[in-house]
């Protein structure tokens, strides 16, 4: 549901080969946040920067991580960075102001998830009930959407305790938050 979080450094070469397993769609990867200077070629933007990679294919990006700071990455294809395509991208500057605040971190991607379809599909369904108003709301029933931390979900059941990260007594914690949600509101409380 959702892809790694990647650490580097900045000013790093960040080499990443996209391989793309779907079975019928093409597929793009944009650094979101990252400045693409001299390498417009691997920014990512379907149709703009380069044409989606087809089916069983793959594409190797190359670029320098700059700036610094919490990024994320997402396919830039259709609905498809809904589906899980996505994940937070970390640019840590080694002269990092801050580095004296905090005694560890966490970064921290807050998206939606919706059970049982996938976003193109819910898109459709949401889309055709808008424009017809005498359907039965087909929406609500039974695909649901919820809010997912780093790919896990919590859930009444308790079979899902959901993303949980421990933090020793006394150290002081810096979160990294980034939301890669596509249809969700979210509000974040501390």
């Amino acid at each position: 549901i959702q892809g790694d979080t990647v650490w580097v450094a900045l000013g790093d070469v960040v080499q990443v080969t996209l391989s793309n397993e779907l079975l019928t769609d093409g597929v793009t990867l944009h650094h979101h946040g990252i400045h693409q200077i001299g390498t417009p070629f691997y920014d990512g933007g379907a149709m703009i920067a380069q044409a989606p990679v087809p089916p069983a294919r793959l594409m190797r990006y190359k670029f320098r991580a700059h700036p610094s700071g919490t990024q994320w990455y997402h396919s830039h294809t259709g609905l498809s960075y809904a589906d899980g395509l996505h994940g937070v991208f970390v640019v840590e500057d080694p002269a990092d102001p801050l580095k004296a605040f905090y005694d560890t971190e966490h970064a921290l991607m807050i998206s939606d998830w919706m059970s049982f379809r996938s976003a193109d599909e819910y898109f459709e369904t949401k889309e055709s009930a808008r424009y017809n108003t005498d359907a039965p709301n087909v929406i609500d029933a039974p695909w649901r959407e919820t809010c997912v931390v780093n790919g896990a979900a919590s859930n009444s059941s308790a079979t899902s305790s959901g993303y949980v990260f421990e933090v020793e007594r006394g150290h002081r914690v810096r979160l990294r938050l980034v939301h890669g949600g596509w249809n969700l509101d979210i509000d974040v409380a501390l």
